[in-house]
C-alpha cells in the first residue's frame, strides 16, 4: 500500500500533474486509468468545473496535509 504520510516529500507538483493526466506516459505498464480527456476535463464536473489540472492539484495539496 502507498504510505501517504511521506507523500508531502515525494509528490512534486510537475511530476504529479504529468502522472495523473497521462499515467502511461510515466509508466507504460501501469493499470491506472486516465481520468481526464485530451482537453484536460474530467467526468466530475461539480468540483472545479471538471478542470482536471485544478482537481488533481487540489488532491495533491490535500495529500500534502496527511500526517
Amino acid at each position: 500500500a502507498i504510505n501517504f504520510v511521506q507523500s508531502n516529500e515525494r509528490l512534486r507538483k510537475g511530476y504529479f500533474a504529468r502522472w495523473v493526466m497521462a499515467p502511461t506516459r510515466i509508466d507504460p505498464q501501469t493499470k491506472m486509468p486516465k481520468y481526464a480527456d485530451p482537453e484536460g476535463m474530467t467526468q466530475l464536473t461539480d468540483p472545479l468545473d471538471g478542470k482536471g489540472a485544478e482537481q488533481f492539484e487540489a488532491i495533491r495539496e490535500y495529500l500534502r496535509t496527511v500526517k
